[in-house]
């Protein structure tokens, strides 16, 4: 399932434009991928 338009902030953002903004954050180590075996279920999460 895509949480894509779920976003409620003050300005809309196109689906290429999140994808580099998530990209990034990667790279800069502000975000990271947690896969949960369990559930068989990836999530993004900030990084504290």
């Amino acid at each position: 399932m895509l949480r894509e338009g779920t976003d409620y902030g003050e300005r809309e953002y196109s689906l290429e434009q999140k994808v580099a903004q998530v990209r990034a954050q990667l790279e800069r180590g502000q975000a990271r991928i947690v896969f949960d075996p369990e559930s068989s279920t990836v999530t993004i999460e900030v990084v504290p």
